[in-house]
């Protein structure tokens, strides 16, 4: 009798408390934000990243051939933070970037990190090829996907 009347008092009490860790546990916020870039040339490209340091932990190579119409992913990135990463996150990491077609030795582009990109002759900008343009897919709730446009005019 006296184990059915503590286990009468200790009954609400374990409910409320396993309540309050379900409670806890389902409200922890979830941010995910991949960063990839989509290369929309006619060619394939060689893409070169400049970091101090490894910001991304091994996780970002400093060297990607990208095929025509194909795209990389770079890195997908979580935080219980709602406000996220956002667009820019990626490039605030890299001090530079330069571009070039697979196979040649000239670059066609190139980006310091605060500064606008710069091209070469016979090349004209459609969107920066670096941290400018962008398009944000939403994967649903907190999961975004930046991915960056690497779009150049061929002006010869």
């Amino acid at each position: 009798m006296d184990a059915n009347k503590k286990l009468q008092r200790y009954l609400p009490i374990l409910g409320f408390s396993l309540l309050m860790v379900v409670v806890n546990i389902s409200c922890k916020y979830n941010v995910i934000a991949e960063y990839s870039f989509h290369n929309k040339l006619e060619s394939d490209v060689e893409l070169l990243l400049y970091m101090s340091g490894d910001p991304f932990k091994g996780k970002v190579y400093s060297q990607y051939i990208i095929p025509s119409g194909e795209y990389v992913k770079f890195i997908m990135l979580q935080t219980d933070k709602r406000d996220g990463f956002g667009q820019e996150y990626f490039c605030h990491q890299l001090d530079s970037a330069k571009l070039r077609i697979n196979g040649d030795n000239e670059f066609i582009a190139t980006w310091r990190n605060g500064e606008e990109a710069e091209y070469t002759s016979g090349y004209e900008m459609k969107w920066n090829f670096f941290c400018e343009w962008w398009e944000k897919i939403q994967h649903g709730g907190s999961h975004a996907e930046y991915r960056y446009w690497l779009q150049l005019i061929d002006e010869n």
